[in-house]
């Protein structure tokens, strides 16, 4: 899915930005950056999974 410039904006102001996959909560699935659960090739995040900012 594609996202406007201005939907990456409110997400941003949002979510918090994190350089290491983690859970949000227990039962959820591991998250990375601001809020993503799979990378741009589909495949899923997974927990220890690490980004650079840029």
């Amino acid at each position: 899915m594609k996202i406007s410039q201005n939907e990456k904006v409110l997400l941003k102001s949002i979510e918090t930005l994190s350089l290491v996959a983690y859970k949000p909560h227990p039962n959820d699935n591991p998250t990375i950056g601001y809020g993503c659960t799979k990378y741009a090739d589909g495949s899923l995040v997974k927990l220890g999974d690490k980004i650079t900012k840029e």
